[in-house]
């Protein structure tokens, strides 16, 4: 362990090996992620957590390129450094699999209910088996701390598997991570993403959950309530956020289990309503609030509505002004007869156009088939540039060959941004992942006319570009 470098691992200062022994660590003053989250469970946004999530994943891939298992992923031997970042710990069960495909435990005392099925009846671990466990380790963290599987024995676990039963989605999980929580539970192993594919992902998710705070606090900023002018309404009370009702301590959650299921139900519906009733009267109160500050003459049960005042001498409303709309520079005035290069463009520009117009229409599996055709498209573009590269100075070949480089990189990001819409077509941030796919596209196309424009530049160096010749019309308006 002393030679893991890694910002999300808890590092290993040293060890006093003179009885008693002692392990000398670095200190994190706000101690396991478990005990965090129960404390923090009204603050955490969901933001936050997929932070953890992400670096939580960072340090597992780091373990993964080094071909170590750690066997005990849990919110449990995670610890807070701050309150943007934690760090992996305890590797104590953790071990190196060097030539091997898998190692095979020969202690019984594991975590039954975080390890994966393969785990559990042949005591094989592998970094599938690892990434099963940080599954249930995002589990943990959505659900502020709670025991995986707490309704169930460890002797049941096993069974309940291998029947499809996985973890029911937690309250505050946004869909798209439950589906890849899901990927990370198949029964097979190498069904189940790898460490860097996961990172990718939730670096992606990160980004789409900081958006969306950053939308959600504009609009509160603009409905902020001014305490200067006394006309305006006073705001609407906040909520808190997350569940409402007061966190039931083990025994409790144990003696409710125990009743049917019926009355389970029945009881979580009486709570949900007396939440809503609470909620309805603290909508009323805003509402008389605001009446009266706006007109104290009118009585809060009148439902007569005062006169709306005319406004005289206003000028009308400024028309909105049309939305800007990034068109591509024309491309250069030269012959095009023959020119495989323009060809190639058109044909990439009418492709991202075409994947535009139909992408509502498309289902999700058909998606790669769309990206396919463009990537075809742009394979023949670079095919054409390669042809006339030798007859270019090679002078003015970096910039080509560098926006060859940045056609590729964006390639890579359309089919990241593809895999990213096809795992949330069935979530409410499918037209988001779509507009981002799309995004990726339109980049793809300005950067296809950047390569047009540097291959017109460097045949005009080489003297090899004619004019466009003029067009009959002119001729005739010329005479």
């Amino acid at each position: 362990m002393k030679n893991l470098d890694h910002p999300h691992i808890v590092s290993l200062i040293g060890v006093i090996e003179v009885d008693p022994v002692w392990i000398v660590m670095e200190l994190l003053e706000h101690g396991e992620l478990g005990s965090y989250l129960v404390e923090e469970q009204y603050t955490l946004t969901t933001a936050t957590l997929t932070l953890y999530c992400l670096q939580i994943c960072k340090a597992l891939a780091y373990l993964e390129g080094l071909n170590m298992v750690h066997r005990d992923i849990a919110v449990r031997n995670v610890l807070v450094a701050s309150p943007d970042c934690v760090k992996l710990g305890d590797f104590g069960l953790s071990r190196y699999i060097d030539e091997q495909e898998y190692y095979k435990a020969s202690v019984s005392r594991l975590p039954i209910k975080w390890m994966a099925p393969e785990s559990i009846n042949f005591r094989r671990f592998t970094i599938a088996s690892d990434v099963w466990m940080f599954g249930v380790c995002v589990w943990e963290m959505f659900s502020m701390a709670q025991q995986p599987f707490f309704w169930l024995e460890n002797g049941q676990v096993i069974n309940q598997l291998e029947l499809g039963v996985r973890l029911p989605i937690p309250q505050q999980c946004p869909p798209h991570v439950y589906s890849l929580l899901s990927r990370c539970w198949s029964y097979e192993p190498n069904s189940r993403p790898t460490f860097s594919q996961l990172v990718c992902l939730l670096s992606d998710f990160h980004r789409m959950e900081l958006e969306q705070d950053g939308r959600r606090d504009r609009s509160r900023s603009v409905s902020t309530f001014d305490a200067n002018n006394p006309k305006a309404p006073p705001p609407k009370p906040s909520r808190i956020k997350g569940n409402t009702l007061p966190r039931l301590t083990c025994q409790q959650r144990t003696e409710r289990d125990t009743r049917p299921v019926w009355e389970r139900e029945k009881e979580q519906v009486e709570n949900t309503l007396q939440r809503q009733r609470r909620e309805m009267l603290m909508d009323e109160q805003w509402l008389e609030q605001e009446e009266r500050q706006l007109d104290p003459v009118v009585r809060v049960d009148s439902h007569i509505k005062p006169p709306e005042k005319r406004k005289e001498n206003v000028p009308p409303e400024k028309p909105p002004m049309p939305p800007t709309v990034m068109q591509a520079r024309p491309t250069a005035e030269l012959d095009r007869s023959g020119d495989q290069v323009y060809t190639g463009v058109m044909a990439m520009v009418k492709q991202v156009v075409q994947l535009k117009n139909d992408v509502n229409t498309l289902s999700a599996s058909e998606y790669p088939n769309a990206v396919k055709a463009v990537g075809i498209t742009l394979r023949g573009l670079i095919q054409s540039v390669d042809e006339i590269l030798p007859s270019l100075h090679c002078s003015v070949t970096t910039e080509i060959e560098g926006t060859k480089r940045l056609l590729n990189k964006d390639l890579g990001d359309l089919i990241s941004k593809m895999r990213l819409a096809q795992q949330n077509s069935v979530t409410s941030l499918k037209e988001e992942c779509q507009r981002q796919m799309l995004t990726a596209a339109h980049t793809l196309a300005l950067d296809s006319k950047n390569l047009l424009d540097a291959v017109d530049q460097a045949r005009v160096r080489a003297n090899l570009a004619r004019p466009r010749p003029a067009s009959p019309e002119a001729e005739d308006s010329g005479e």
